[in-house]
């Protein structure tokens, strides 16, 4: 279209020349300056030199917009790969938090049943050594009142004896008193009775009071063993209760730990999902952009190859008009103006627990008594067995009996408390394998939390560091891309208005050119108007004939001049509109690509602040970790040291239990045996 218009111009312009040369009737050259024609071919010219030197910067910008398009497209194609591989990599690390969270919940609701079950076994353990003070208590106070007792007795015949007189009422007063005590129900009667009849046998002073110191001195030994006893005991529970307040606590500790590392979890699974829908919109928005600029870029490359094109059909027809107007020098084409083609749309995206009486048996009865219990003491090697045999030597069959009864309920106490202890020991010692197995398990889980801790920040495919960097390598080529394309833009509207000043300028120039040959046209008609009939013709024959018609010039050509120069004219004011849509449809363009960048430039920004800060949370839940693996570390070697402590304090009773149990169940079986003797004695009959 632009060649044609070209070659209808150079037309136009040969035939107003020749026309201007037969009215103005004149054979010289005028001054070229001053025809309007003149400065139309003189301004062709200029547009012919602007012309090239368009198209060659045209040429040199259309490389680097394809050098751009090419980097732009690899950037995205590869920012693409890593978004979705971040995507896979943060479903995977979602994966494993949601896994880790059941575990911890888990572990929470273990823990607690560990401390109520703990509070349990305290509060069992209280109960159980209150009982044992109160029957020390009991027995202590007996124990003193007799001895108090006796050391009075005693001192009463020491008086008695350096008075004789009183002797007698001495012995009878604590006769008295031993046959009170022998008549009661506490572990002193066998004592009393035994020191009554020593009385009875021989009621010599000094021979009662011999006994009675003897006696004495039993009691306040017995008193010590049980004092040492309580003491022990105390002792040992208090140790057990420390110990068992300790592992509270330490369950507590694992409690709040869990709990804490519980919220962690959530917290860390609530970002990491956060991260993830960041990242499948970046990844949306990535392919989007890609989408949309390499579409622009292959919208913009066949505008510029159709460019091209029309370029050289417009060098081809100012080379064709320059020869046609070879009369004048260097005449270049109208219809070099240059529409301005659409702005490139340059967008990168970077894109969590039986009766008895006083009668005394039959010195064969005592025989046959002594002789089995002493022979079962001797066959068992059983004290307690041998201390009955005594007593049934020379007591009333009832005493005997009850010495007996009260050796039975002696042994079954001694059972039981064996029987606690060693189930004691072994509970102990099975919580506490537990305790230590859970704390070997609380290492371990620590030492991997903080290594995917640590993977989480440094893990070079989907690490916070990786993220970080790519985010801010992203957000500075988002940036950069934002001033490439201004600066594109920018560039891109200065030659749209230097484009249209041309085009106007030339439109302008037409008009002027329109207006010389309208007005010689009309001066032809009006002189052709004001002839009102032809000449009288002349009678001679031999004149000439002369034409003498009213002269009409070149009227019919000029009439095309016209109407080629108003068809130039009208072409050229479409390229103007055509010129100002191009460069509306740009802005448009580019406005469009600037939002999508800022908008990926806002969420780079948040991406960035966001990484940040969960790098920061990351690095201070892994201090967290390492304090709690050395704590972990620590209670690990404590309930160990503990574990082998109870080993050495449940030793005696592990390995002596069965061995007891046996010696009591043969002292038990020679007692009722013994008491089967009693009851089929005849004073056991009614």
């Amino acid at each position: 279209m632009k060649m044609r218009r070209a070659m209808r111009l150079a037309a136009a312009l040969l035939l107003t020349g020749c026309e201007a040369a037969v009215v103005a009737g004149s054979t010289d050259h005028e001054a070229d300056a001053s025809r309007p024609i003149t400065r139309v071919v003189k301004l062709l010219e200029d547009m012919s030199v602007k012309a090239k030197a368009d198209a060659e910067a045209e040429d040199e910008t259309f490389k680097k917009f394809q050098c751009y398009c090419d980097k732009t497209l690899d950037q995205k194609t590869t920012e693409i790969g890593n978004l979705e591989e971040l995507v896979a990599a943060t479903q995977n690390g979602i994966d494993k938090l949601v896994a880790l969270q059941s575990e911890l919940q888990s572990k929470e609701s273990q823990l607690e049943a560990d401390i109520s079950a703990k509070k349990d076994s305290q509060s069992q353990a209280v109960t159980t050594r209150n009982q044992t003070r109160e029957a020390f208590l009991k027995e202590e106070g007996e124990m003193n009142n007799t001895i108090t007792g006796l050391e009075t007795a005693i001192n009463q015949l020491s008086a008695a004896e350096t008075a004789p007189a009183t002797t007698d009422a001495a012995l009878l007063a604590l006769t008295n008193q031993l046959k009170q005590a022998s008549a009661s129900k506490g572990f002193l009667a066998p004592k009393a009775s035994a020191a009554l009849l020593s009385i009875q046998q021989e009621p010599s002073a000094s021979s009662v009071t011999g006994v009675l110191k003897n006696t004495r001195d039993t009691y306040i030994s017995d008193r010590k063993d049980l004092q040492k006893a309580e003491v022990d005991g105390k002792s040992a529970a208090e140790k057990m209760m420390a110990t068992m307040a300790s592992e509270e606590a330490g369950l507590k500790v694992q409690l709040s730990r869990a709990q804490e590392a519980l919220s962690n979890t959530i917290s860390e699974l609530s970002t990491k999902r956060d991260m993830l829908d960041d990242a499948k919109k970046d990844l949306e928005s990535s392919k989007a952009l890609k989408e949309t600029t390499e579409r622009s870029c292959q919208e913009k490359k066949k505008v510029i190859e159709k460019k091209k094109v029309l370029r050289a059909q417009e060098d081809a027809a100012i080379a064709k008009a320059i020869s046609v107007l070879n009369s004048d020098s260097a005449f270049a084409t109208f219809g070099s103006a240059q529409s301005t083609g659409k702005s490139q749309a340059l967008a990168q995206f970077g894109v969590k627990v039986q009766r008895h009486d006083n009668r005394k048996l039959a010195s064969g009865d005592h025989e046959k008594v002594f002789q089995l219990l002493q022979k079962l003491a001797h066959e068992g090697h059983s004290s307690r067995l041998a201390r009955v045999a005594a007593f049934a030597s020379d007591n009333p069959m009832d005493k005997v009996l009850s010495e007996i009864s009260t050796m039975k309920t002696r042994i079954a106490e001694e059972a039981a408390a064996d029987k606690k202890q060693f189930d004691w020991c072994a509970k102990e010692k099975t919580a506490n394998e537990q305790s230590l197995q859970s704390k070997s398990e609380q290492v371990v889980s620590l030492q991997t939390s903080m290594t995917e801790l640590e993977n989480s920040i440094d893990n070079p495919l989907d690490g916070l560091q990786v993220t970080l960097d790519t985010s801010q390598r992203n957000l500075e080529e988002n940036q950069a891309d934002q001033a490439k394309a201004t600066e594109m833009r920018k560039a891109d509207n200065a030659d749209y208005q230097k484009n249209v000043a041309n085009l106007n300028e030339a439109i302008n120039l037409i008009a002027q050119g329109t207006n010389v040959l309208k007005k010689y046209y009309d001066s032809i008609k009006k002189e052709l108007a004001l002839v009102q009939e032809e000449p009288t013709k002349v009678q001679d024959s031999d004149a000439p004939d002369v034409d003498t018609s009213a002269f009409s010039g070149q009227s019919e050509a000029g009439a095309q001049v016209l109407s080629l120069l108003a068809t130039i004219q009208q072409d050229t004011e479409a390229e103007e509109t055509e010129a100002h849509s191009a460069e509306s449809s740009a802005q448009a363009s580019y406005e469009e690509s600037m939002a999508a960048l800022v908008k990926e430039e806002d969420t780079l920004k948040t991406t960035v602040a966001d990484t940040k800060k969960a790098m920061a949370d990351t690095r201070l839940e892994l201090s967290s970790k390492k304090s709690q693996l050395a704590s972990a570390e620590q209670e690990h070697a404590t309930v160990g040291d503990y574990l082998k402590d109870i080993e050495s304090s449940c030793k005696f009773i592990n390995t002596n239990f069965e061995t007891r149990e046996g010696a009591r169940t043969t002292e038990l079986a020679g007692l009722e045996r013994a008491e089967g003797l009693l009851g089929n004695t005849p004073e056991a009959q009614p």
